[in-house]
């Protein structure tokens, strides 16, 4: 497998997710499979779920996921300081949305 999308907090009463992408294979982070699963995730979130807003947690660590979330449309909308601890060192946690009215089905 070259990597996983995963659906999780699904709240229908507020009509959002948020949405992990986990890619195992670093050569396919930035390339047009990673792009298409995103697209084809949101596609389904917002068309057949009809979900308003969808999120993302990223960490600075991961500029290739940043670069693959901003091209479909996720804007940062919060910073949270010294939130996760990787690799010796705390990292800031972004939270990226995207809302359905910002994105084209």
């Amino acid at each position: 497998a070259i990597g996983v999308i995963r659906i999780d907090h699904v709240r229908m009463t507020d009509r959002n997710a948020a949405v992990f992408c986990e890619i195992g294979e670093k050569s396919y982070e930035s390339g047009p499979h990673a792009e298409e699963a995103l697209r084809l995730v949101l596609r389904h979130l917002f068309g057949e779920q009809n979900l308003r807003r969808v999120y993302t947690y990223l960490m600075d660590y991961e500029p290739e996921l940043i670069a693959l979330f901003e091209a479909a449309g996720f804007q940062k909308e919060v910073v949270l300081n010294e939130r996760q601890y990787y690799a010796g060192t705390y990292h800031p946690v972004a939270i990226y949305g995207l809302l359905k009215r910002e994105f084209s089905l």
